[in-house]
């Protein structure tokens, strides 16, 4: 999993503007219990992406995670109006 996230952040150092990486790096540090990189990730790809149902779900399911209920609550109900899930 180090080098996929080496090559990740190599990706994006290319294309800091690519929010599906920013929001799966996020992913990759909730994983790993490293809040800050983690939230700093989620919260980038939401400012380049702001209605993205599945950045809007990452986001949820982290801040739940991180426990910030209110913050996920908002996040998850923003995801399910945007969202087109089967």
């Amino acid at each position: 999993m180090l080098g996929r996230s080496h090559s990740a952040k190599k990706k994006l150092r290319l294309n800091p503007h690519d929010a599906q990486l920013l929001s799966s790096l996020g992913m990759y540090h909730a994983m790993r219990g490293e809040k800050k990189a983690a939230l700093d990730n989620l919260d980038a790809s939401l400012r380049l992406q702001p209605k993205g149902p599945g950045f809007l779900l990452n986001a949820g399911i982290v801040y739940q995670q991180l426990g910030d209920t209110n913050r996920a609550l908002d996040s998850l109900e923003k995801s399910c109006l945007l969202g087109d899930f089967p």
